[in-house]
């Protein structure tokens, strides 16, 4: 089994195909001490028909060359698009996903199965009775998941 994390690189060049903008890429400089400097350069178009698009550097020094330098940067530049664009990046965990419609599932089967239950419970009749509890015992137990 191995772990794949998310690539802020290829979430930004999602975001930046979804907002339009007409640049976003990586950079890479050396600083004055010959330091590698990484980082993303993206290109905002302005509002204003009569400007030039504006370009905002965004960068993350690292001792040696890495490609985390690159998606440290890549964040930056996301926060940033989220702050101007107001987008939300949604995170899907696959296993969450799951657990959450087999809880919701069996939630509907029981809400389903107590509306005809309880739309004829007689206080007086065992079996209903007896179906009643049964059903506050399932919904006690789903309660546990939500």
């Amino acid at each position: 089994m191995f772990v794949v994390g998310p690539s802020y690189l290829s979430l930004l060049q999602s975001v930046a195909a979804r907002c339009g903008l007409p640049y976003a890429s990586v950079v890479f400089e050396r600083a004055t001490d010959g330091s590698p400097v990484y980082g993303v350069e993206v290109e905002v178009p302005c509002f204003d028909t009569h400007r030039a698009c504006r370009s905002f550097f965004f960068w993350a020094p690292q001792s040696e060359f890495s490609g985390a330098g690159y998606e440290q940067a890549a964040l930056q530049a996301i926060a940033f698009l989220q702050n101007l664009y107001g987008f939300v990046v949604v995170d899907y965990n696959f296993q969450g996903v799951v657990l959450c419609r087999r809880v919701a599932r069996s939630a509907l089967a029981v809400a389903t199965r107590a509306a005809g239950i309880l739309a004829r419970v007689d206080n007086n009749r065992k079996d209903l009775l007896m179906q009643s509890q049964c059903f506050m015992k399932e919904v006690s137990f789903l309660n546990l998941f939500v």
